[in-house]
């Protein structure tokens, strides 16, 4: 997917149809033909994968029909993060669409109950009724809440995408696209994906037996699709490329007056969304809500019907946001603070009772980009400590889910993703887990200090600043939707002097660039550099090789383009 990937013998000529540097980047994603690059750019719904070739689809179906048939109470029980309350929002409002009596929607608290598909909430929701539970993005690993189901009488669909385990839970159906024998070659969809599809299948289903008389456009709740798939981070692939492609075009001008509201206040509303303004933008508001614990929850923005709720629920969630950003802020500081007199190598873990538990993930983000290696932060509280692990873009192999495998003697608990995690231990057990840790990653790294940051060096092309023009950003978002799988491309333009260069607020730089044989300057943002010295050093008149995306800047009405710099180095002359 890279430049040096493609080989010169192997390069064609580029289509007339296409600027010659949005070809260059579709060649390093392996396209080699005009008909490639427009089945990338205009990918179609006809060619979605069927529902049924999930394992387990045609039971839950079944069951979900008999509870139809029935006016049976169902419940969706969704996980707390984005994903899992863009999932349950879809499956809430897809049952009653197809004509399902009103379900009950059940997401735990991130802080009190913490991840996962609890009995306690089996309990719960069996005193209010309920009769089916279908979860999404969660459920997996939940063998004791399937258990306590059975011994209550409520059957489960579990739908999830984590990775099973051993041993799967008895539920009614367990449909995972990642469990042993399910051969969809679906395992790119999020929780919200997997949800989706269960409505695709139970709404063919409905249509066969002749139990829908209006069509049912499920097409409209792809908006939801898109935020939970894009913020999820799975690969946008297949059929997460083109739900996603669409999903934004629907979340522009979305008529959910919660999520409305606050795309308006975002200054977002009506605009060609991309994934960057669904992921940087618009989702860290939401996420707040759930990471500070708050009294409303996204969920509320998601399905609120009421204009001026809607917008009194936006202004909260905009004032929480605030305090959000506060407590991150804080935590980075002495997090940083802490990691410059440690003596850590390819790898970061700091633990503080200053730190509060909602944005330990945030923290370590921060730390794994800025130091370029993976990142362990833990909130301590009454002698237990709550963690987040992330390892930085570009170096998914350094796996922190491995690492927190390697180290299982010292935690209480732990899963996630190959690049998030998170993880429990007791206090005693800190010191003995930084040994672990240290022990695992001194087998990749050596002695090698993990603040000696490599360049980047694989890139898709190599630009002029002259080629980055208006013309160039309007085939340029037709290559959206970016992320995990595909993405951003990533230029290099050689030989850039540095005409402007200020420091902001938080350690980021502003850069003013050009290149000599033209006039053409473009404005560059550096969000947390890394701690190298020619970075520290930089001043205004160095020649500089820069790697960098490209992206809109919204301000004050007007758009202009804007680099993003991934990295630099000093040019091999000036």
């Amino acid at each position: 997917m890279w430049q040096e990937i493609i080989e010169p013998s192997k390069r064609v000529q580029p289509p007339s149809s296409l600027p010659p540097l949005i070809w260059k980047i579709l060649e390093s994603r392996g396209v080699t033909s005009e008909e490639e690059a427009q089945a990338l750019m205009a990918p179609r719904l006809a060619d979605l994968s069927h529902p049924t070739t999930l394992r387990c689809m045609e039971s839950a179906v079944d069951r979900l029909i008999e509870a139809f048939a029935e006016s049976q109470q169902l419940a969706v029980y969704g996980d707390f993060d984005l994903d899992g309350t863009s999932g349950a929002a879809l499956l809430y409002e897809g049952f009653q669409m197809l004509g399902f009596k009103k379900p009950l929607v059940y997401q735990p608290h991130r802080l009190i109950e913490g991840y996962g598909f609890h009995s306690h909430a089996v309990e719960t929701l069996h005193k209010q009724g309920t009769q089916l539970i279908v979860t999404v993005d969660v459920g997996i690993t939940a063998l004791e809440a399937c258990e306590k189901a059975t011994e209550l009488g409520v059957d489960v669909i579990i739908s999830d995408h984590h990775q099973p385990k051993e041993q799967l839970p008895e539920a009614l159906a367990v449909i995972n696209p990642n469990q042993n024998d399910c051969n969809s070659m679906l395992g790119h969809l999020a929780g919200t994906g997997v949800g989706y599809y269960i409505l695709l299948g139970l709404n063919a289903e409905m249509k066969r037996q002749g139990l829908i008389n209006d069509p049912v456009d499920l097409k409209s709740l792809l908006d939801l699709f898109a935020i939970g798939t894009v913020t999820d981070m799975v690969p946008l692939i297949r059929e997460n490329r083109v739900l996603v492609k669409h999903g934004l075009k629907i979340l522009s001008r979305t008529q959910r007056p919660g999520l409305k509201a606050l795309l308006k206040e975002l200054k977002l509303y009506g605009e060609e969304l991309s994934s960057a303004d669904l992921a940087i933008g618009f989702a860290p508001k939401l996420n707040a809500l759930s990471r500070l614990e708050a009294d409303i929850r996204p969920i509320d923005l998601y399905l609120e019907k009421d204009e001026q709720e809607s917008q009194r629920l936006c202004e909260e969630t905009m004032s929480i946001n605030k305090q959000r950003v506060a407590l991150q802020k804080a935590a980075e500081v002495l997090a940083f603070d802490r990691v410059k007199v440690s003596s850590q190598a390819g790898f970061v873990w700091v633990c503080s009772d200053q730190f509060h538990k909602g944005v330990i993930g945030l923290v370590a983000t921060k730390l794994s980009a800025a130091y370029s290696c993976p990142a362990f932060v833990g909130s301590l509280e009454e002698g237990k400590i709550s963690g987040s692990a992330r390892t930085p873009k570009g170096q998914e192999s350094s796996s922190v889910l491995t690492a927190l495998e390697a180290s299982r003697k010292s935690l209480s608990g732990f899963g996630g993703h190959h690049a998030a995690a998170g993880f429990q231990l007791d206090e005693e057990m800190a010191e003995e887990f930084e040994k672990s840790l240290s022990e695992h990653f001194s087998q990749q790294v050596g002695e090698e200090a993990f603040s000696q940051v490599p360049l980047l060096q694989r890139f898709d092309a190599v630009a002029r600043l002259t080629e980055i023009n208006m013309g160039f950003m309007k085939w340029y978002s037709s290559l959206e939707p970016f992320g995990t799988g595909f993405e951003v491309p990533i230029l290099k333009s050689e030989n850039v002097q540095i005409k402007a260069l200020r420091e902001l607020n938080g350690g980021h730089l502003k850069l003013t660039l050009g290149q000599s044989f033209s006039g053409h300057q473009v404005e560059g943002i550096w969000f947390s550099p890394p701690l190298r010295t020619e970075i520290q050093s930089l001043k205004i008149g160095d020649i500089v090789d820069i790697y960098y995306q490209v992206q809109w800047n919204r301000f004050a009405g007007r758009r202009t383009i804007q680099l993003l710099v991934q990295d630099l180095e000093l040019a091999l002359y000036k």
